[in-house]
């Protein structure tokens, strides 16, 4: 009986490595990263940006990617469409009221396998206001020159700027749907 114990213990024992090895937590690198974004303006010319400051984590089961999660926070203040002005005025109540909302956030619920790609969902808060969004993304793991692993994803979304309290102008005006570009690289 102490011989069966014995065996049971030392199995149980083998089997934590796995276990704890199944998920790996990384960092965005805003360095070799963007968070982008595309809307429509008097519904023939497309305003591009970014959003030059945020940080996010992933925690990454490379056994069951859909184990996986992500966070990320941006700052509203730090958006960049090329232009100081129009930078200015999105900045202001009129749309994301940086100065009171300066935290954007996002946090995923699920992931999917669909086909070559996965959907990532989770709610998005842009001014207090919470709403879900689906992510479509895929990724690469590698290793860096320095033989530590990497992540590399691109993600792609629509959101309604509606569901966030950012009603400045008409649709036509500024366009109801924006478009969300993700690239990143992760670190450990």
């Amino acid at each position: 009986m102490a011989h069966r114990k014995l065996t049971i213990y030392v199995l149980a024992l083998l089997a934590l490595p796995a276990f704890s090895y199944s998920s790996q937590d990384f960092r965005i690198e805003p360095g070799w990263s963007h968070v982008e974004f595309e809307v429509k303006n008097f519904g023939f010319h497309t305003v591009e940006g970014r959003f030059k400051s945020y940080a996010g984590a992933i925690s990454y089961d490379p056994l069951d990617v859909t184990k996986s999660s992500v966070t990320v926070t941006i700052q509203a203040a730090s958006i960049d469409t090329g232009i100081k002005k129009r930078d200015d005025h999105l900045r202001s109540k009129d749309f994301f009221e940086a100065d009171k909302y300066p935290d954007m956030t996002f946090q995923s619920s699920s992931i999917v396998k669909k086909g070559d790609r996965y959907i990532m969902t989770g709610p998005l808060t842009i001014k207090a206001h919470t709403h879900p969004v689906e992510l479509t993304f895929t990724f690469t793991s590698d290793t860096s020159a320095d033989d530590k692993p990497m992540l590399h994803a691109e993600a792609t979304g629509v959101i309604n700027r509606h569901d966030f309290d950012i009603d400045y102008g008409s649709n036509f005006s500024v366009g109801k749907q924006v478009r969300i570009f993700i690239h990143i690289q992760a670190l450990p």
